[in-house]
Parts: C-alpha cells; structure tokens; sequence
C-alpha cells in the first residue's frame, strides 16, 4: 500500500492545445421560438479539415436533442458567448444529448458569462415504455461525451436535464458509442444543478478532472449523485481510473456527493481516484466507495450529512483518508455537539463519520480533523 505523500494534492489539468484557427460564428434566430440544430451544425461543419472556432452569439436557441442535438467535431473550440443558451427542445424520449461529443479528440468547450445548456425537465413528457427500467427517462443530458479524447469543458453552466450534466463514458441506453471510453477528460470551473440523475457520470477511461466545480441539487432518479465514478457492466473488461476531483463544491444531492460503484461483483475496476479539497455538504452521504482499488480522499470539508461523512463500502481495497474535516454527520439521528479534535486512525466512536464496511481493507485511516 502507498504511502501518503503531500504531492498528491498538486493539479494536474490535460488541456489540448489551441491553435490560430478559422472563425465562425453562428447566425441562428436567437428567440427560442425556432428549432435551429442544423443551423449550429452546419457553422461546426463548414470548418476546413483542420478545424477552428465556432461562436454562439448571445441569445436563445432551441435544440432538438434526440435526433438532432449540437454535434461537435475533431479539432476545434465550441464557444457560447456571455448569455448565449442551448435549450433542449421539450420531448418524452428517455435518451437525448442536447450537446454531443462523441468519437472526437482535441476539443475545447468554452461557456461565457451567463451562458447555458438547459434540458427539459421541467416540461418534458415522462412516457410509459413498457418497462421500469426505461420510464426513468434518466439519459438525457445537457453534454453526451462517448468515445472520445481530450476534450476540455470550461466554465459551463448545465441545468435541468432530465439524466446528467455531463455524462462522459457512462452507459447511456441505445447509443452505438456506449461501449467506447473516453480518455483524457478536463472539466473545470462552472455549475451543474437540478439535473435529475447526476452532475457528472464518469463511465469506462482513463484520465478524467473534475475540478473547481459547483454541483447542487440532485435529485428525481437515481442514483441520484453529484458525481458518479462508475464503469457500469463487464466484469473485469471496463474499468475508469485515473480520475482526480479537486476543488469542488457539492451540495444537496439526493445520494452521495461523489459515488464510486463497483462495476460487478468481486471485481475492482475502479482504481486510482483522488478525491481532494472539495467542500462536500448537505447531501445523503459524503463520499461512498462500493468496489473501488486505490482511492485516496484528501484534505476535503465533509459535513452536514443525512447519513455518514465517508463510507468505505464492501470490496473496496486500499483506502487512503487523510487530513478531512468531518462534522455534523448522521444528522438523521440528531445533530450532536462536539469539541474540535484531531485523530489519527479510526475507532468506534467515529463511525458517523467514516463508517468501514466489514469487507473493505486494508484501510489507511490518517490524521484528520472532527468538529
């Protein structure tokens, strides 16, 4: 097992580089009152081979999001200037991706002040399917990120999507590019809110940041997360790792603040994840880790919790907890008044806090800091 080293706590941040491309901005009725999709796509598509600038002006644009949606190219920057938004168009399919970002590399998202990617959940129309896995109606999201490369996402503001702010990799039903990783994935900066199923689902890859990010407000399927670190299905073939979440601010969601789930029994395929510096309150639980390999949850604020501050679930395996700030947990049993004091390892009495399941060793229990 590792040992802990203050060097884990420096940033790393894999953004592709940008070259002096074309230009191109987008003229498209900016009411909201017209469906424009083919209009923003062909600006991306009128781009030479390799590549360029695409600029959404200030404005309202309606997307149709399940056949259509914005669909990004290779080599090129998505910009949506200060006020400028994507609205889904109201539908009642389960699956939709009202920006898409799928089978590229090398692309950069830019959201400016007061831009948006707004879903429908407000108004969409939850059909009956036939079955209750699929009336959930929980895949569609303001960004699909399948099968693709380093992509970086700036300063984006993702709201009421009935599945996900970002989903990059994860299971999304009836998609040809749901079994594709994505790989060297840089989100940073921005606020994800009232999506129903999770801020940001980080499916099957390597090398994902999540990072100075605000996500709030989680609710209305499950699981219900801020963050879901979650390789799905396939016992041993697909696995997420490498994956940082720093700096972040997550707030009243429904489940976990951030969710690291097993992909299937017995098996580990999630490894490498550091969780750090984030300011985790007012949720159901912290962080929980169900079958995960190698995790590190460093320096973070976790308090104010409906249930535990931590849990290390069943199957997990070399855990690393370090120099947290833990309070005010299992508030459904009362909230109860404490001295401040520090405590290196782990007992009883801190098992509302950081509660280990019988399964999960060894465990790396440092110093942390309870209040």
């Amino acid at each position: 097992m590792a040992d802990y080293d203050d060097s884990m706590l420096t940033a790393r941040a894999p953004i592709p580089v940008r070259k002096p491309w074309p230009y191109v901005k987008v003229k498209a009725d900016a009411t909201g009152k017209t469906e424009v999709s083919a209009v923003i796509n062909a600006a991306i598509n009128s781009l030479p081979e390799g590549g360029g600038d695409v600029v959404v002006p200030r404005g309202v644009y309606l997307i149709e999001p399940v056949d259509n949606g914005v669909r990004l190219r290779s080599n090129m920057r998505f910009v949506l200037e200060d006020g400028a938004i994507l609205q889904a168009q109201t539908n009642d399919d389960r699956r939709y991706g009202v920006l898409r970002v799928n089978g590229v590399t090398n692309v950069v998202v830019q959201g400016g002040m007061g831009a948006m990617i707004l879903g429908d959940r407000d108004t969409h129309v939850y059909q009956d399917y036939g079955s209750d896995a699929l009336n959930t109606h929980e895949w569609g999201h303001c960004i699909q990120c399948l099968g693709s490369s380093h992509v970086s996402f700036f300063d984006m503001h993702l709201e009421a999507a009935t599945g996900d702010g970002i989903s990059a990799a994860a299971f999304n039903v009836d998609d040809d590019k749901a079994d594709e990783p994505c790989d060297d994935i840089f989100i940073s900066g921005g606020v994800f809110t009232r999506n129903r199923r999770q801020g940001v689902s980080i499916g099957r890859g390597t090398r994902f940041v999540i990072q100075k990010v605000e996500i709030s407000e989680i609710s209305g399927t499950g699981p219900g997360a801020g963050i879901d670190i979650e390789p799905t299905s396939k016992a041993g073939e697909w696995v997420t790792e490498d994956v940082i979440v720093e700096d972040c601010y997550i707030h009243h969601c429904k489940s976990a603040g951030v969710l690291m789930w097993k992909g299937a029994e017995g098996t580990t395929p999630i490894r490498k994840i550091y969780v750090r510096r984030n300011r985790i309150e007012f949720n159901n639980l912290g962080v929980q880790v169900i079958g995960a390999n190698d995790y590190w949850i460093l320096g973070n604020r976790i308090t104010n919790h409906n249930a535990s501050g931590i849990v290390l679930g069943k199957l997990s395996k070399d855990s690393h907890v370090h120099e947290n700030t833990l309070g005010f947990n299992y508030a459904k049993q009362g909230v109860r008044d404490r001295v401040d004091f520090e405590y290196t390892g782990w007992k009883t009495a801190l098992s509302k806090d950081i509660f280990i399941a019988a399964d999960a060793s060894p465990n790396d229990i440092g110093l942390n800091f309870y209040i």
